[in-house]
């Protein structure tokens, strides 16, 4: 691992075996700008991230896939005790078990205007949850982000949110698929937050 921060801008991932970027440090970690396509692996394939506080924003992933039952097709971020912030990134085609755009734990998760297309959860024995997105924190914050399309082979075509409090609003989900339940979203043991 690496003492300190990480800020990464405008990198490109492509056609990696073994997952296209990945990250673990004592601080915060920051990606901006970046591209991850096609990239094949464990867990996060596109770009799996480890620290204090993550920041992902204005990326683009596509087409990633992790193999069976590692988790966050395009983007595993776990900040334990820390805050996750994916802002403004377009996840379109991602595959995994558990989020196939991406998969989010921390103290506080936010994600906020990103473009979820396309992107699968991936059965693994039966079990899958957030073909969109995945997201676990005591706080769970999500605004004004578009699902479109994305499946999964249990709860939460577009999104799955576990634990936790949920803000929730300005989101459009169009055309998502689950074969449990929560076509569009699906939400375990959570507290629904004022102003949703």
């Amino acid at each position: 691992g690496i003492t300190g921060n990480v800020n990464l801008q405008s990198c490109a991932t492509t056609t990696n075996q073994a997952g296209g970027l990945s990250v673990t440090a004592t601080g915060i970690i920051a990606i901006n700008k970046c591209t991850f396509l096609g990239n094949f692996g464990g867990s996060g394939v596109g770009a799996n991230c480890s620290g204090s506080t993550i920041t992902l924003s204005g990326n683009v992933f596509t087409g990633n896939t992790t193999s069976a039952g590692n988790v966050g097709g395009g983007a595993c971020c776990t900040a334990s005790g820390g805050r996750v912030s994916v802002t403004g990134n377009i996840f379109t085609g991602n595959s995994g078990t558990f989020g196939g755009g991406t998969y989010c734990v921390g103290t506080t998760v936010t994600l906020s205007n990103n473009i979820f297309n396309s992107n699968i959860g991936l059965a693994y024995y039966g079990e899958n949850y957030g073909g969109g997105a995945n997201c676990s924190a005591s706080t769970n914050i999500i605004v004004n982000n578009q699902f479109n399309a994305n499946s999964t082979a249990d709860s939460g075509g577009g999104l799955y949110c576990n634990n936790g409090t949920v803000t929730f609003s300005g989101n459009i989900f169009t055309g998502n698929r689950s074969s449990g339940s929560g076509g569009g979203a699906s939400f375990s043991g959570v507290t629904i937050g004022p102003g949703s």
